[in-house]
């Protein structure tokens, strides 16, 4: 076997963000180490629904912080808000997390 090409241990190694960047306009993942790149291929990680996934995870994340965090009601609609708020980061949380960038160059 090549050096360093092996599948990734997520219970024992950082693999996203160290092994393994998501393209913040394609939402397609790439590898940084010959391990990631071979994670991602073997296990077809860019496959339609996964990337169709992490773009749905990062437009509700964006609308999280971008618009519901600047949110102001009136007192007595803030229990509501909140009660939204909570629910929508249970929905994102339950997605596949936000993958770093770094441009390669």
């Amino acid at each position: 076997m090549h050096e360093g090409i092996r599948f990734l241990n997520p219970c024992e190694e950082d693999d996203y963000g160290r092994h393994m960047l998501e393209n913040p306009k394609t939402h397609e993942v790439f590898g940084v180490t010959p391990a990631g790149k071979y994670h991602i291929r073997v296990l077809d990680l860019n496959a339609p629904h996964l990337v169709r996934e992490r773009r749905q995870r990062a437009k509700y994340y964006d609308q999280l912080v971008d618009r519901f965090m600047i949110f102001e009601a009136p007192d007595s609609e803030i229990s509501i808000v909140l009660e939204l708020l909570d629910f929508l980061k249970e929905l994102v949380g339950d997605m596949i997390c936000p993958i770093p960038y770094q441009s390669q160059g």
